[in-house]
């Protein structure tokens, strides 16, 4: 797995990445406060609500049945070989991870490798008529499309497609519930990350990496709801925060035992247990913000939630409400 990741990174070890204090001051420069934003409701407890497919009463406080099954849930996560619950990310076109390597090769060589898988071709495509480029002619061959999304954003296509059998798994009904809109917000957050990841001044293919892990260990989770009792969890604010945390804590076991690059596991155990942690990285205050954004678009377009400025706390980050318009339009 490491060596899969080194080749669509173009480089054998990741570039270190700037720390911050925790208690620095936003950072006024850099996509006007990205970092100190935060939503007015607690979204991850809202997103497990809505992958649960639970709007009934939102409790503070888990039943008795919800505290069994999660104890349940908890155990299973702790076994050893968790990882097995998904598959290995498999190897993705050597052909054109070769020529990404090479910045000499010309563009119509990986024009002509792309063009032997239509998945590809339409993935490239999808991704440079995204809105995030604004383009105003439409893209008329797949050599100008390689030219929009760039080797980064190629490189962070072949993720997705890499990783999209393993997050859309069909299992039990927690999974097959969960699992599209779980793809659905990794995507979307896909799109967060490349909108804002130049202001601040970190790699949107290794803030995606990171996304794509959560996702991962979320799917996890939602196979051992299919394991443990299904219909038991309920959609109280303790069970979903339970759930949402053993996701991440999955999710950074999951990344070392693949060998993901130590930057983009530390920025998911940034979330996991941020009191763990004397400073925090941009890369993890980046991926926060991408995963908050991407989760609310996911759940105003459900209409699980209101649309309205208060609850989603954008009033005054103008980047924010830029990128969530764009997470919008994407969907189209």
């Amino acid at each position: 797995m490491g060596n899969w990741l080194d080749r669509l990174r173009g480089k054998a070890k990741p570039a270190p990445l700037p720390v911050v204090a925790a208690a620095a001051p936003a950072r006024a420069s850099t996509a006007q406060g990205v970092a100190a934003w935060k939503p007015g409701i607690d979204v991850d407890v809202e997103f497990w609500r809505l992958l649960q497919g639970e709007p009934g009463e939102r409790a503070d406080t888990a039943t008795p049945p919800e505290r069994a099954c999660l104890q349940d849930v908890t155990s299973r996560a702790a076994s050893a070989g968790v990882a097995a619950l998904v598959p290995r990310v498999p190897a993705v076109v050597p052909q054109v991870l070769q020529t990404l390597r090479d910045a000499s090769r010309p563009m119509s060589v990986l024009a002509r490798q792309l063009s032997q898988d239509p998945v590809l071709v339409a993935g490239v495509l999808k991704l440079a008529r995204s809105p995030f480029h604004g383009l105003q002619q439409p893209v008329a061959s797949l050599e100008q499309a390689l030219l929009v999304v760039g080797q980064d954003g190629l490189r962070q296509m072949l993720a997705a497609i890499a990783f999209r059998p393993i997050i859309n798994l069909q299992a039990g009904p927690a999974t097959a519930r969960g699992a599209p809109r779980l793809w659905d917000q990794t995507e979307r957050c896909g799109l967060a990350c490349q909108v804002l990841s130049p202001a601040a001044g970190v790699s949107a293919f290794e803030t995606f990496l990171a996304a794509i892990l959560h996702s991962v260990g979320s799917v996890v989770v939602l196979r051992l709801l299919d394991q443990a009792s299904p219909g038991t969890t309920g959609a109280s604010s303790e069970a979903c925060r339970t759930l949402g945390a053993q996701a991440r804590t999955l999710a950074c076991r999951i990344g070392r035992e693949w060998s993901f690059p130590e930057p983009v596991i530390r920025a998911v155990a940034e979330r996991e247990s941020p009191s763990a942690h004397a400073t925090r990285t941009a890369l993890g205050d980046l991926v926060r913000a991408c995963d908050a954004l991407s989760k609310l678009r996911v759940l105003v377009d459900a209409q699980w939630v209101a649309p309205d400025e208060p609850t989603l706390g954008l009033a005054g980050h103008e980047t924010m409400q830029r990128c969530f318009r764009l997470l919008d339009a994407a969907a189209d």
